[in-house]
């Protein structure tokens, strides 16, 4: 009787110690589709509420969400977490309180937030969640990442297009440390912007100089309507030219199709402006490095571009020249299958006039050229190339132009990085009637050099084209980047252009 009683009662501490154990141990629940962890999971049918409290993981179609404690309404999908919640989604975070949010259809909200997206930092008061948009109200900006960050945009609205990967600042202040800078009606960070080969500019004055204007300062402001409508406002002062001003827009049709219009103005040079419109196609490749190990990156693109353009007056080598219109199909560097053997072409045709010389025709050009890469064992690359160019004009003149060339190019990691260049002409047959196309042309042989030096943030890049046999320079350009953590000071001088530009550039 003894030993049947105490069977009988280790088995009931048994399924005891089980049970409570069972209260310790994370638990699972699962409901259509909504997976939650935790280590407390309840349930009221009645009400259709699942609460759950203790380290909480629920997640849904990519969708995961961290929480104290969490409750979620399997009929209408909302999940709500009162305090000290983290959203994760794609290629974001979301910190905060008081979130409501909708699984089914990805929408929400919430309070007191912080965002982290793709090494962007935005945090505001307010949070609204939307598919391909994000809204963060009375909200601060920055690439920085640091509590104190180097530089930060404060303003009244923030909203993030994980789509296009656009973080757009409306109504605000550009700071610097701690002092406010800049008002900035609206601000776009473009976290593409080096895969484009461009970069995110901060809201301060552009300061240069070259012979035609004499010293100028532009200070861009920017203006949004919606993430396929935006531009800038230009105010200019030229020291040969008074002042001036401009306004353009950007546009987005999709993915492969986008353009510009500009229109501007200063007292002596009176109206230019033009429409480009660019149509992208083929398949889209991943950026390369061009055989210099991350030293000269080339951009993420499709291999095939459709520009369709009309200008006024636009400037071209200091020339004013007018296409009406040019159309052109052009692509990057297309490789064969054993990725040594590239070529690139393009083909243009139009109508264009140059004011200084007063010459208008229509025109056609097609330009074709092919390269191949020899590796050299660890000592670097070697690549031969022919280039083919001829030009067609409506009054009868003709433009031929042929050259081979040789390529030598080397990089040490990612800190130094050199290339030496030798082109000859096989021939030069014609002339251009253009003074733009005849611009520094001297069918002479060149020689070139490119050499760029990064150590911890910095760069120094130097460019030099001479004429041979007796070296006189063509071009000469000195660039120096000096990094600061989150932002760039940019210094440019090409000497014999006697160009100058100062300017930033965000990380």
């Amino acid at each position: 009787m003894n030993g049947y009683f105490l069977r009988k009662l280790f088995g009931l501490i048994f399924l005891f110690v089980i049970f409570v154990f069972s209260l310790v141990i994370p638990s699972f629940a699962s409901e259509e589709d909504l997976e939650i962890n935790a280590h407390s999971v309840s349930y009221d049918k009645k009400n259709h509420i699942m609460s759950a409290s203790g380290s909480v993981e629920a997640k849904y179609k990519g969708i995961t969400i961290y929480a104290d404690e969490l409750q979620y309404n399997t009929e209408s999908k909302k999940v709500n977490a009162d305090k000290n919640f983290k959203l994760v989604k794609d290629n974001m975070w979301i910190k905060g309180n008081d979130l409501e949010y909708n699984v089914a259809d990805d929408t929400g909200n919430a309070s007191q937030v912080k965002v982290d997206f793709e090494g962007v930092y935005v945090s505001g008061a307010k949070i609204n969640i939307e598919q391909n948009k994000v809204t963060l109200e009375d909200a601060n900006f920055d690439s920085c990442g640091l509590d104190q960050a180097h530089y930060h945009i404060s303003a009244r609205e923030v909203v993030i297009y994980p789509d296009i990967d656009w973080v757009i600042c409306y109504w605000g202040f550009f700071w610097l440390d701690q002092v406010p800078l800049v008002p900035i009606p609206a601000y776009l960070y473009d976290l593409n912007a080096e895969e484009r080969a461009q970069r995110n500019v901060p809201p301060f004055p552009e300061v240069g100089s070259n012979d035609d204007d004499g010293f100028f300062i532009h200070e861009r402001i920017a203006w949004h309507a919606t993430k396929d409508w935006n531009g800038r406002i230009t105010l200019s002062y030229y020291e040969k030219k008074g002042l001036g001003g401009g306004l353009e827009g950007n546009y987005r049709l999709d993915d492969t199709k986008n353009g510009n219009l500009r229109l501007f103005w200063n007292a002596v040079d009176n109206w230019w402006g033009g429409i480009t419109h660019h149509y992208y196609f083929g398949e889209k490749f991943a950026e390369t490095t061009d055989g210099f190990n991350g030293i000269f990156v080339l951009p993420k693109g499709h291999p095939f571009d459709f520009m369709a353009e009309v200008t006024y007056r636009e400037k071209i080598n200091y020339e004013k020249v007018s296409y009406y219109p040019k159309l052109e199909l052009s692509s990057q560097k297309l490789y064969w299958s054993d990725d040594r053997v590239s070529w690139d072409f393009s083909v243009a045709g139009g109508a264009v006039t140059e004011e200084s010389s007063g010459v208008g025709v229509a025109f056609a050009n097609f330009a074709l050229g092919a390269y191949y890469d020899i590796p050299l064992d660890g000592i670097g690359t070697l690549v031969p190339s022919v280039n083919f160019n001829h030009h067609l004009y409506g009054n009868g003149n003709s433009w031929v132009r042929a050259t081979q060339g040789l390529e030598y190019k080397k990089a040490f990691g990612d800190v130094f990085g050199f290339s030496l260049g030798y082109q000859h002409y096989l021939y030069n047959i014609g002339v251009s009637p253009f003074n733009f196309e005849n611009y520094m042309f001297i069918p002479s042989d060149e020689i070139n050099t490119r050499w760029m030096l990064q150590f911890w943030d910095h760069e120094i890049a130097v460019h030099t084209d001479n004429y041979l046999p007796n070296f006189d320079p063509k071009d000469i350009d000195y660039i120096l980047s000096l990094g600061l953590h989150c932002y760039d000071i940019i210094l440019t001088y090409r000497v014999m252009r006697h160009e100058f530009n100062f300017g930033f550039g965000l990380h």
